[in-house]
């Protein structure tokens, strides 16, 4: 899945969301991920995302 198919996807499950705010919030948790990831600890990173 592709970064617009998961913000579709979050938009339409969850319609009472404008979609500026999910392309957002998808943008903050990748940003996060990346950042994480680029802070070399060494440890694994583990996310989960879930959306009701």
């Amino acid at each position: 899945m592709i970064r617009s198919e998961l913000i579709q996807k979050i938009s339409d499950d969850n319609p009472h969301l404008f979609r500026r705010d999910v392309e957002k919030i998808v943008s903050t948790v990748f940003d996060e991920i990346i950042d994480a990831w680029h802070g070399g600890t060494g440890s694994n990173c583990a996310v989960s995302v879930h959306f009701l």
